[in-house]
Formats: structure tokens, sequence, C-alpha cells
């Protein structure tokens, strides 16, 4: 089964059936940022943690692929024992604009951005949205494309396939649109790699506009889940057609950090998905 590594300890690997966009095989950081909360946690909870995930092992289905996947799970336990909500550190605060801004543990959420990898703070996040649930597990096989269509675009997890407007991820699930635009709001962010910041969607401007920045100098590559790709797919052409149908099944799955696959008849905008673990709440 292996052993996963969380800060100082040493855990079981939980394998599930099949790999999913967002919530598929992903390499838990070796070091967790303890300031988030008071005092670390990693040892203190470490026995919680073992309980809760030795219990989780699934079957693997026959035949099938199988992946390890441990980290949501892990951020679900980490959160559930140790991250009812905190405090930023001095830092933090005074990015979040010298305010006591706390952070409380939510169900883990994603968020669609579009931005310069490099940048620390930008514009346009008006056009950055949010999955407050996770849609990979809500998804649509493209070999159910038809039935999907024969259902009038309503997916068994209930959101409606938009043709004109339709995603996709990296092992070729049709995915039900995030919410737009993402909300006003502090957000802690994680690529689930080495970094974790703070997020902060600024209210929008006279001319529309909502600046983002992220804190402790962190870039938006560094807060980006390589291992999620998603991709919105639109015609390219005015009363064109942009069709899942042609969606070449043989470009999945899409490497870690890859781009997503062009498809016959669409224009394509690929979008960074960064994992979010806790929303900031005022005092």
């Amino acid at each position: 089964m292996g052993l996963v590594r969380l800060g100082t300890q040493r855990y079981p690997r939980v394998c599930l059936k099949k790999p999913r966009c967002f919530g598929m095989e992903i390499d838990t950081p070796d070091k967790i940022d303890t300031r988030l909360t008071s005092p670390p946690c990693c040892e203190t909870s470490a026995m919680q943690l073992k309980i809760g995930l030795a219990g989780a092992k699934m079957r693997k289905k026959e035949g099938g692929s199988s992946t390890c996947s441990t980290f949501f799970l892990i951020l679900f336990l980490f959160g559930s024992f140790v991250l009812p909500s905190f405090n930023l550190n001095r830092s933090q605060a005074h990015a979040a604009g010298g305010d006591q801004t706390k952070f409380q543990r939510i169900p883990t959420q994603f968020i669609a951005a579009l931005g310069d990898p490099r940048a620390t703070a930008g514009s346009g996040a008006q056009s950055w949205g949010l999955w407050p649930l996770d849609p990979g597990p809500r998804g649509v096989e493209l070999n159910n494309y038809k039935r999907l269509k024969d259902a009038d675009g309503v997916a068994p997890a209930r959101w409606k396939f938009d043709g004109r407007d339709w995603w996709m991820e990296e092992h070729g699930l049709i995915m039900e649109q995030p919410t737009f635009p993402l909300p006003a709001g502090k957000y802690m962010v994680t690529g689930a790699r080495d970094v974790t910041a703070v997020l902060t969607i600024h209210h929008a401007d006279s001319n529309g506009d909502r600046r983002w920045d992220l804190d402790k100098g962190a870039t938006l590559y560094d807060v980006t889940h390589l291992a999620c790709r998603s991709a919105r797919y639109t015609p390219a052409a005015v009363g064109g057609s942009c069709s899942p149908a042609n969606v070449q099944k043989a470009a999945f799955p899409v490497p870690p950090g890859g781009a997503m696959p062009p498809v016959e008849g669409c224009t394509k905008q690929d979008y960074a998905v960064l994992i979010v673990i806790a929303v900031g709440v005022k005092d």
C-alpha cells in the first residue's frame, strides 16, 4: 500500500478505484505550513489521522487501473481535527490589510484561474471561476457523450451541459462549468506542492475589473495544482459547432503541467486550477 509523508509522520496511502482530474493521484508535499495552526498539529493529530486513513482503503475495481489518492482525504481529516479556524501570522495579517482575518476550513473547493504564472498579483479576476464541489467525480466520460445529449444535456450529477461553453479535464471527462465570477474575499490556496498562500480577490472597480494578489511572494504557478488540467471550449465561429464528439481520445491523459488538447471547431482556453482549503472570515 505504501506510505505517505505528512510533516514528520508517515501514513498509509489510500487507493481509489480510478484516477480523476480533481480527485486524482497527488504527491503530498513533504512539508506542511504549520504556521496555519498553533501549536503545530502534524504531531498532535498523528493518531487521529492514522485511524482515519487506516479505514479509508477502497477495493480496486476488477480489471481497472488504480491510483493512490491521499491529499484531499488528508486535507479533510487534517482540517476536521485541527483546522476549524486559525489566525494568520503577522506577515499574513499585513497582507490581509492589517485586519485580524481568520480562516475557516471548508470542504475542498477549486478555483479556475487565468493569469501570468510568474505573477504574484494581477487584474482580470472577474474571469476566474469557482467549483464549490469537486467536479471530477461529477463529470461525464466522452464515451457517454451521446447519452448526455439524449438526456437533454442533464448529467447524472444533475448539472446541465452547454454545447456552446463546455469544460473538460485531463482524463477526458466533460465537466460542469465553474461558477462565475469568483466572489471577492480571501482564500487559502495551494498547489499541493510546497506553497500555501492567501489569495485575495478584490471587489470590482468602476470598470468592472477585479484585482487579485497572493501573499508571501507566492506566484500563480506556485499555487497551481499541475496535475489538474482544465480547459474551456467554445465555438470558433459564430453559429459553428464545438462538440465533445470531435475530441481525440488519444490525447489523454494530459501530463501534469501540460496543455489541454485542441478540439476541431472550438476555441480553447486553458485554466490553472488552485485548491482552496480555507476561506477568510472577519473577527
